[in-house]
């Protein structure tokens, strides 16, 4: 996964709330990222998160 990059809230508006809508979207519909097409990014948050993916997966 890239590394975290800081965007300008008033440049990049359009493309944030673009961002977080999908978000919204992806976590209603799979909010436990099992479905087959989210396993990429399931992948990348667990090694991002290590020991603290399974406690977000519990609330």
């Amino acid at each position: 996964m890239p590394d975290l990059k800081v965007a300008n809230p008033i440049a990049d508006l359009a493309i944030l709330e673009r961002a977080r809508a999908e978000a919204m979207r992806l976590v209603e519909e799979d909010p436990h990222l099992r479905l087959p097409e989210h396993q990429a990014l399931r992948q990348a948050v667990k090694e991002r998160l290590g020991e603290q993916f399974g406690f977000i997966l519990v609330s």
